[in-house]
């Protein structure tokens, strides 16, 4: 990876856009498949963001053992189904923020998904595409190297000075590669979840990266960005 230009990587699912009501959407589906209690959208979601697994949340609701890896196998071919991603959302305010940064910066996408040509096509739909100077789709992973780290050691053409996300994953690949983590709680999990994995900064919204001067990101970007 080159070093020259001003690259932030940012995660989607979570930290651009509202993924939850697709989420909420297959957890209430299973939850009838499986006749088990189904949980209003909030406790459902506390659950996620404090770190239960979707398949932990419909255990807590009755799910049995032996049933538990049938749920995990539909959620796996069915929570990236056109109809459902046609719930996700861009979050408030990220549209213009990209807008606002463009020119300033290069921001390259990472993100776990198992469809690469799905993600384009979303983000076309969304109109962000033409935001990313990179788009990385990785799949899910269970080794133990950082699957968001993997990718972006091996294909980005900049090093980042950033890296923007919603999970663990993302503040672990910003460790591993050496530049500064920026967790954010718009996503799936809660800030106190973000620090304990070792985020450098927490914020609501990437949108509040522009307005906070104190963040140690300016001082890498320059100032351009932030007199608009």
């Amino acid at each position: 990876m080159e070093t020259s230009a001003r690259t932030i990587v940012l995660d989607l699912d979570g930290t651009l856009i509202d993924t939850a009501p697709r989420h909420y959407a297959l957890y209430a589906r299973l939850s009838e498949t499986f006749n088990v209690e189904v949980l209003n959208f909030q406790n459902y979601w506390n659950l996620r963001r404090t770190g239960s697994s979707n398949v932990r949340v419909l255990q807590q609701s009755g799910l049995s053992d032996e049933k538990s890896g049938m749920a995990e196998e539909i959620w796996r071919r069915e929570i990236e189904s056109p109809p459902l991603l046609q719930l996700d959302r861009v979050l408030p305010g990220v549209a213009q923020w990209l807008h606002d940064w463009d020119g300033a910066v290069q921001f390259a996408l990472i993100t776990v998904r198992s469809h690469a040509e799905a993600v384009r096509e979303q983000l076309s739909r969304l109109e962000l595409l033409r935001h990313f100077t990179d788009i990385l789709v990785v799949g899910h992973g269970s080794d133990a190297e950082n699957i968001k780290a993997r990718a972006a050691r091996g294909h980005l053409r900049h090093h980042p000075v950033a890296w923007v996300g919603d999970t663990e994953l993302d503040i672990e690949a910003a460790r591993e590669l050496g530049c500064r983590s920026i967790g954010v709680t718009s996503g799936i999990r809660t800030a106190e979840r973000l620090r304990r994995a070792g985020a450098d900064d927490v914020v609501d919204s990437v949108t509040a990266i522009q307005a906070w001067p104190a963040l140690s990101i300016c001082d890498s970007l320059g100032d351009s960005a932030h007199r608009r």
